[in-house]
């Protein structure tokens, strides 16, 4: 396996907030009624033959687990914030499978995911 990179600390936005993760994980408990998949997620999860419960299962260990979710950036900029997306690295089924997951809440405890492999060449998330 090729050794990727991270995004350096210093370039990183900041955490996501408990309240973020909490919205996040109450989705998560319900999620025939409060996910919904983007077009990035469902290619990925056609592709790669994965149920939607099973990334949300992942998504769901990461967070209670307590590795690394961020805010986003607005496109472009290095220091505004989106205020309702959240991004991670997520590992799926072992500790060499991770994916680039993006949320974005919406009020209501509606969550919409999209997710897809790392580019190449781009720096990773830390988990």
């Amino acid at each position: 396996m090729e050794k990727c990179q991270y995004i350096l600390e210093r370039d990183l936005p900041s955490p996501a907030t408990d309240e973020q993760l909490e919205t996040i994980l109450e989705a998560l408990a319900d999620p025939d009624n409060s996910v919904n998949f983007g077009h990035s997620a469902e290619k990925w999860l056609a592709d790669t033959n994965t149920s939607e419960q099973e990334l949300c299962g992942a998504i769901d260990r990461h967070i209670r687990a307590g590795r690394k979710v961020f805010r986003k950036f607005e496109k472009g900029s290095k220091t505004k914030l989106l205020p309702d997306d959240v991004q991670a690295n997520v590992t799926i089924f072992n500790d060499e499978d991770d994916l680039y997951v993006s949320i974005w809440i919406q009020p209501g405890i509606i969550i919409n995911i999209y997710a897809h492999e790392h580019p190449t060449g781009r720096h990773r998330l830390p988990q």
